[in-house]
């Protein structure tokens, strides 16, 4: 196999299995390819004998990876981020300072980043494409995972070995009350039973936070009344300031409203609650471009992440 791989894996073989993986079969490659399936079966052949291992486990009319395709894979998903990243450099080095940046959040980061970093960043470098989007904490500690982005904070994520995290601070989650709620005159702490018989809007499941909640509950035996469940930040906030009742968040997402004396927080005597934190995560071994070097700069630098 060494003499065989002198003149380095074929791009072409690496990248039809990528895509048979991702659409679980030959014929859904071929059909996103637009070639025919015979051309990605006999190429993803060649691919298993200069390896000399086998690749995909084929059932059916579908097929799966196999652990030596996933790592076959993870060296793919690397060489072309890598790639990527040296082209991007390069035009940075003629001074053109063209790109893009990937960034992934999970619920909470939103307003803090367009605010303090995109603003800025966006005036100092126009040619950089940003790309921004919000989604389940689990989604975006995934695509880090699989370089499929730059860069990713998460809330509570769950443990995971793929990825690097460049800064986190703990956060502890609060129950939320408008200042005249009855639990706001409350000098002492809350358990969650204390919130039985009370009106709350909480994050989704899928989300960090309501992980989070989820499982204290799990552990305290506990299921707390939910009258609304939203990812809007807005709407949380929205339920507690129109006096409908209370949400549960970490201090940094209300801090507007503390300052104006319109909400209180009441800590929550729960391990799992005061134990959770923000992360800014990024692929690991992975080199970085200029512009993703200056967002991560940006991004290290938020209250979030700030002591």
């Amino acid at each position: 196999m060494e003499s065989m791989l002198r003149g380095g894996l074929s791009e072409r073989r690496l990248g039809y299995l990528f895509a048979a993986v991702e659409a679980k079969s030959i014929r859904g490659a071929a059909d996103k390819l637009n070639i025919e399936p015979s051309v990605i079966s006999r190429q993803i052949q060649l691919l298993e004998r200069e390896l000399d291992t086998v690749l995909l486990d084929r059932h059916g009319r579908g097929v799966l990876p196999t652990e030596a395709a996933r790592l076959v894979l993870d060296f793919y998903r690397r060489r072309v981020s890598d790639e990527k990243t040296m082209l991007t450099q390069l035009e940075e080095l003629k001074g053109l300072q063209r790109g893009d940046v990937q960034i992934a959040c999970s619920e909470g980061f939103i307003e803090a980043i367009i605010e303090t970093v995109l603003n800025d960043f966006c005036v100092k470098y126009p040619n950089v494409q940003i790309t921004l989007n919000s989604m389940p904490v689990a989604s975006v500690i995934r695509l880090i995972a699989e370089e499929r982005i730059n860069i990713g904070l998460a809330f509570a994520p769950p443990p995971h070995s793929a990825v690097e995290i460049h800064a986190r601070k703990r956060h502890p989650l609060y129950v939320i009350a408008r200042h005249d709620h009855p639990l706001a005159m409350q000098e002492d702490s809350l358990t969650l039973q204390d919130l039985i018989g009370h009106s709350l809007c909480l994050v989704p499941q899928e989300f960090g936070i309501g992980q989070l909640i989820k499982s204290a509950e799990h552990t305290a035996q506990v299921d707390l009344p939910r009258t609304m469940i939203t990812n809007s930040l807005e709407a949380l906030r929205h339920f507690v300031t129109s006096g409908l009742g209370l949400t549960i968040l970490p201090k940094i997402l209300v801090q507007h409203q503390l300052e104006s004396g319109l909400v209180k927080t009441l800590r929550i005597r729960n391990s799992s609650l005061e134990a959770a934190e923000a992360q800014l995560v990024v692929p690991p071994r992975r080199i970085k471009s200029i512009a993703e070097t200056a967002v991560l700069k940006r991004l290290a630098a938020l209250n979030w992440f700030q002591n």
